[in-house]
């Protein structure tokens, strides 16, 4: 992980977030307003958000249910105090939650599974976009197929190897014949 957004809330001198894992972020930047660090959110991505508060605020609380809906970044929110309802409402969109007192091993815990989780997702979603872009080309083949049998009364085998051969002749894809045929007689 490279960068992280750190709200920090608390009105005392020593921090909550582990020293050893601030070094661990080459791009740090620290605010301690809510509204300052949504406008860093929607302007740029960050692998982590941080908070630092003596106890969870309602507004606090709606902050980051709000960013767990708009990023996919790592959210953690340690609290000096934390009531359980909040912590639960917390989690169930995302966030990780800790309280006093915290350990350092457990935060860095935390971010491993979350880069390993986040690691993960990227790799089915790559996976989804390519089958449902496959999806797609099937369905635009499958039209062409049936615009050829409506007009040129083509059988599904025959409007097949038309679609192919026309790709061959052509030097295109049979995606590229599709959309040629379905611009043909569909305009």
């Amino acid at each position: 992980m490279n960068s992280i957004l750190f709200l920090k809330q608390t009105d005392f001198s020593h921090s909550l977030f582990p020293e050893q894992l601030e070094s661990a972020f080459s791009k740090k930047i620290v605010t301690d307003d809510i509204q300052q660090t949504e406008e860093y959110i929607d302007v740029e991505q960050f692998d982590c958000i941080a908070a630092e508060s003596n106890s969870i605020s309602d507004e606090l609380k709606q902050f980051f249910l709000r960013t767990a809906q708009k990023t996919n970044s790592a959210l953690l929110l340690l609290a000096d105090s934390a009531e359980k309802n909040d912590v639960m409402e917390l989690s169930e969109a995302g966030v990780i939650v800790f309280a006093s007192p915290i350990k350092a091993d457990d935060v860095e815990k935390a971010l491993i599974v979350f880069a390993a989780n986040k690691r993960r997702i990227l790799t089915v979603e790559t996976q989804l976009s390519a089958e449902r872009a496959t999806i797609e080309e099937e369905r635009l083949i499958a039209r062409a197929k049936t615009v050829l049998g409506r007009y040129l009364n083509m059988t599904e085998q025959q409007a097949h190897r038309y679609i192919e051969r026309q790709s061959m002749n052509l030097r295109q894809s049979k995606i590229q014949t599709a959309e040629s045929i379905l611009k043909t007689y569909e305009s």
